[in-house]
């Protein structure tokens, strides 16, 4: 792993608080760049991400995915579309933006 890798976490390097997955549970709103302080420590950090255009977009997509697989249930095809294509592709853009955020101290 290179250095660049280590640092990129979501432990607070102070104390090692972990940020949370879940968006619920978050101190914070996920903004990139935005900062905030550790709830535990209280350093000052700030939130990364290197994918959050392509999460908002995909995640606009469940919408159309719902769509497709309830509301037109006798149309095959299209069913299988919002079912197989769309929503997977939604969650595999929730994943990769969930993998790619990372905190640092504030510089």
């Amino acid at each position: 792993m290179t250095n660049k890798k280590l640092e990129r976490s979501r432990r607070c390097p102070a104390c090692g608080w972990k940020f949370p997955i879940s968006k619920v549970s978050a101190p914070i709103d996920r903004v990139d760049g935005k900062t905030f302080n550790c709830p535990d420590c209280k350093t000052a950090l700030v939130y990364r991400t290197e994918s959050g255009p392509m999460y908002r977009i995909f995640t606009l997509m469940t919408i159309p995915a719902v769509t497709l697989m309830f509301l037109y249930r006798d149309s095959a095809l299209l069913e299988t579309i919002g079912a197989f294509v769309i929503l997977p592709l939604a969650i595999i853009a929730a994943v990769i933006w969930r993998r790619s955020e990372f905190i640092e101290l504030v510089k």
